[in-house]
């Protein structure tokens, strides 16, 4: 049973240079919005968002962002992936509650005050295949540790940040399994620190670190960090029992022990 690694967020953007706009898409029924290379962090707007996909097929409000979500509806795969290592991939809906619903999804989450992009992913569960190099190997990784394979895993894990230093789900999830399976804290504790630097809202990203001071024996961090993630689920995941229940647990254990 693994954790992080979740869904977020794919859309084609095109970031216009010409005076006009485009004419906004309908709502579809079946639109996953998939990612273009024009998608810039920080850059790229909602209203682009909605210019090019359409008006998503759920919105949420929640916290500092406003969450866009596009899934592929047309064919439902039927299968729960549950948590495993991609439950906290972006902060958001966690994994399972989609990945066994969708082949396929895009979430995208924007600023609530200036509708900027402040993080995105792609999603392609049936073939294992994200917005760019570096999440398709977050995707895969997660699929061979939840077979066993967990040096493999790691490996491409490593592989990922290598592909795109920025996609902190990829720094997660690597965290999350050297801290939980007790591989090596020491690095556990780098990749989480890096994995909230990049995205600080993210509840799972919060909880691996929280983990990850725990495993490095500072139980004053790791209660800090637990106690920061517990409170972002609230917020961003309140329906992801099995990750509430993880963090619940360790910062249950810390605070009867007097830690």
């Amino acid at each position: 049973m693994f954790r992080s690694v979740i869904r977020f967020t794919a859309f084609v953007l095109l970031l216009c240079s010409t005076v006009g706009f485009a004419p906004i898409k309908q709502e579809r029924d079946s639109e996953e919005c998939k990612p273009s290379d024009m998608i810039a962090i920080g850059k790229t707007t909602r209203r682009q968002i909605v210019e090019e996909c359409g008006l998503p097929l759920n919105t949420r409000y929640a916290g500092n962002f406003v969450i866009y979500e596009y899934h592929d509806k047309s064919e439902q795969v039927g299968k729960g992936i549950g948590l495993s290592v991609l439950g906290g991939l972006a902060g958001g809906i966690p994994l399972h509650l989609l990945a066994g619903n969708y082949n396929k999804e895009s979430i995208y989450y924007m600023d609530i005050s200036s509708g900027v992009v402040q993080d995105f992913c792609y999603h392609d569960y049936k073939d294992r295949k994200g917005h760019d190099a570096s999440e398709s190997l977050v995707l895969q990784a997660a699929s061979e540790i939840d077979c066993g394979k967990v040096d493999e895993g790691i490996g491409m894990l490593k592989q990922a940040i290598s592909l795109n230093p920025k996609n902190h789900r990829a720094y997660n999830t690597l965290a999350w399994i050297l801290a939980e399976l007790d591989v090596d804290a020491k690095m556990s504790l780098t990749y989480a620190l890096t994995a909230v630097k990049l995205f600080p809202e993210s509840p799972y990203n919060n909880g691996t670190l929280g983990l990850a001071y725990l495993k490095n024996n500072d139980q004053e961090k790791a209660r800090r960090y637990l106690q920061l993630a517990l409170k972002q689920f609230e917020m961003y995941a309140p329906h992801d029992q099995k990750a509430i229940n993880h963090d619940t647990a360790y910062l249950t254990h810390l605070l009867s022990t007097g830690k």
